[in-house]
């Protein structure tokens, strides 16, 4: 969390870039740390692909019968912090993700409410953003111009 903040931070108070020029991206584990960014900064947008609603619940799905919740120090809570995050969001996930299922996904973007859009990626955790291909690239495009997909 801290490195990112010091990332943004640095793109916008040494190299006077806007936040209204800023698009956040993460992708697994590195969308938990983008939401927690979007939810401490006023970026224009947040991309994620391929992650979560929190670490435990992936830990639950992998490990059921361990009790992750009590051993889990690292939280990554996307859900709690989606509360804070102020702009529009794209959650993109592959359907045939067995690393961290869709449904993780589609959660976190009902978490966002009516600001985050879903895109069903065909694919699994490694290549669903390659499996999008042409048509994923022209609605990451559109979101990134107009807030929206075609």
């Amino acid at each position: 969390y801290q490195d990112a903040a010091a990332a943004f931070d640095y793109l916008v108070e040494q190299r006077q870039v806007s936040p209204a020029d800023i698009v956040i991206y993460g992708r697994s584990l590195g969308g938990a740390v983008a939401t927690w960014l979007a939810a401490h900064r006023r970026p224009v947008a947040l991309i994620v692909e391929s992650t979560f609603t929190r670490l435990s619940d992936v830990g639950n799905y992998r490990y059921p019968w361990l009790p992750v919740r009590l051993l889990s120090r690292n939280v990554f809570d996307s859900v709690a912090q989606m509360a804070g995050v102020r702009c529009p969001v794209l959650v993109a996930h592959g359907a045939t993700d067995t690393t961290v299922p869709q449904a993780f996904g589609r959660a976190l973007a009902t978490s966002a409410g009516p600001r985050a859009i879903f895109v069903a990626l065909s694919g699994g955790h490694n290549d669903a953003f390659i499996q999008g291909g042409q048509a994923y690239y022209r609605q990451l495009d559109g979101f990134m111009r107009h807030g929206t997909i075609d």
